[in-house]
């Protein structure tokens, strides 16, 4: 039985995760990637105030062979996560997710793209207090299912939010004890290391 003396030991020697400490990184699809959005990524990145990390929930169904019946899974549902961002004074973080959701229907012709050329994978690193990634989150085909309100008010004095609701096929976990990095390696895979999220 743990006791508080060793839950106090543990906690003053390895110390707890923060909430605040993280960091999001993805590419932009193939279908904004031209234009200006592309060197503008990195400021969209960092103006990324808050995120879900993406829970799981087993779909089951009632089967009974003998005696009590019991809750067998058979599929795996993923919800959408929430990313906030601060919007920059020259807009840029709410122009690159209104082309984003443009990429995926046209808003003139109404057809809808292919979904390989709208979709991107996201990455999301949880850091300890030496910025070390200790857990990493990946995401897979992602694309904004919505663009929440943003709230215009002469009364509030506060900075401009926004939030954007990702949807995704599926996602995996790893641990990791690499120091922080988020530069994109060759073949779309992300390195862990200062010297290429410098670059990036």
């Amino acid at each position: 039985m743990a006791t508080l003396n060793e839950f106090i030991a543990n906690v003053a020697g390895e110390g707890l995760m923060r909430t605040s400490r993280f960091a999001v990184m993805f590419t932009l699809p193939s279908a904004i990637v031209e234009g200006k959005y592309m060197r503008d990524l990195r400021k969209v990145l960092l103006y990324c105030d808050n995120i879900n990390l993406p829970g799981i929930t087993l779909e089951t169904t009632a089967a009974k062979t003998f005696g009590e019946s019991r809750e067998m899974p058979h599929n795996k549902l993923f919800d959408t996560i929430n990313i906030g961002f601060y919007v920059d004074n020259s807009m840029t973080v709410k122009l690159l997710f209104d082309n984003w959701m443009g990429a995926i229907q046209d808003p003139v012709t109404r057809t809808f793209n292919y979904y390989r050329e709208y979709t991107t994978d996201i990455v999301i690193d949880v850091l300890d207090i030496a910025d070390k990634s200790r857990y990493q989150v990946t995401l897979y085909q992602c694309y904004p299912k919505a663009l929440n309100p943003v709230q215009m008010d002469y009364a509030n004095k506060e900075v401009m939010k926004m939030v954007v609701a990702m949807n995704y096929k599926y996602w995996r976990s790893s641990a990791t004890t690499n120091t922080y990095g988020g530069n994109l390696g060759s073949g779309g895979a992300f390195s862990n290391s200062q010297d290429s999220l410098n670059e990036y």
